[in-house]
């Protein structure tokens, strides 16, 4: 299966799927890019498409289980 993401611009909120119209919520998913940033995207479980609204984490040193 090909991972795609779509890239959507964040305006006010991100409640419903654009594609199937579904509105329960979303799963988070985080994907590390070439960089320190964490890509959080968000895929619907009613149609499965992932969506990156441009939310953007990074770990904090020394995070690691001690």
């Amino acid at each position: 299966m090909t991972k795609h993401t779509i890239v959507t611009e964040f305006q006010n909120e991100f409640e419903t799927c654009p594609a199937c119209g579904y509105s329960g919520g979303f799963h988070s998913i985080f994907r590390q890019g070439t960089g320190p940033d964490i890509s959080w995207l968000l895929r619907c479980p009613s149609c499965h498409e992932t969506y990156d609204i441009g939310l953007r984490t990074r770990m904090q040193s020394g995070s690691e289980n001690q």
